[in-house]
């Protein structure tokens, strides 16, 4: 655990930098999304 996480209001910030850092990711995709997908593909097939 960082220095950083131990205060309340870092630990805070970190956790929303990694959120806005895990939405721009081009390769990330909602577990939602990803189910949706395979559903339609098995329909599809």
């Amino acid at each position: 655990m960082s220095v950083a996480e131990k205060r309340p209001v870092s630990s805070k910030l970190l956790s929303r930098i990694n959120e806005i850092q895990k939405y721009t990711d081009p390769n990330f995709m909602e577990d939602d999304t990803l189910l949706a997908q395979s559903k339609i593909e098995i329909i599809l097939a």
